[in-house]
């Protein structure tokens, strides 16, 4: 079987800065508005979530030497507006995207973990969350993205763990 793509099919492709929320820790997994992430419980008693950034159009850091090119990430959790989990980040660099081609993505931080801390997971699970990233890089250019998402239990069964 044939397949032809025309290019309204494809994704456009562009330089314009911009960021997209994901999670995932080695792979990239998409993560739109509405969608859900699992706890993960953690080898102390704690749990979090995993949360990704892909972006385009900045400075993507360096991986070795000297971590003041890196771009400045802030993830932040909030439930009925108040922040729940907030985590920060200057000493990683972006990595390049497997298929930039593919949305005009061209780096991504995978598995930043955003710790939930005084809150039981029977507290957080299956509630609406806002969640947003973001990312400044060493130029000052600036991109964010918020979406809506749900915090579920882990589907193989790592949910006797939790409180």
């Amino acid at each position: 079987m044939l397949l032809l793509l025309t290019s309204s099919a494809l994704p456009a492709c562009t330089d314009e800065p911009a960021a997209v929320l994901g999670t995932g820790t080695d792979d990239w997994e998409p993560l739109g508005d509405g969608g859900s992430v699992p706890i993960e419980f953690g080898s102390q008693g704690g749990f979090h979530v995993y949360a990704s950034v892909r972006v385009r159009g900045i400075h993507p850091g360096t991986e070795t030497g000297d971590t003041s090119d890196n771009p400045l990430t802030r993830f932040d959790l909030r439930m009925d507006d108040t922040s729940v989990v907030e985590s920060r980040t200057g000493d990683r660099a972006f990595e390049p995207v497997p298929s930039p081609l593919l949305g005009g993505w061209t780096h991504e931080l995978r598995g930043t973990r955003l710790v939930f801390d005084g809150l039981s997971d029977s507290e957080v699970t299956n509630e609406t969350f806002t969640l947003t990233v973001f990312v400044v890089d060493r130029d000052g250019v600036e991109v964010r993205d918020s979406i809506q998402v749900s915090v579920t239990r882990d589907p193989f069964g790592q949910d006797n763990q939790g409180g």
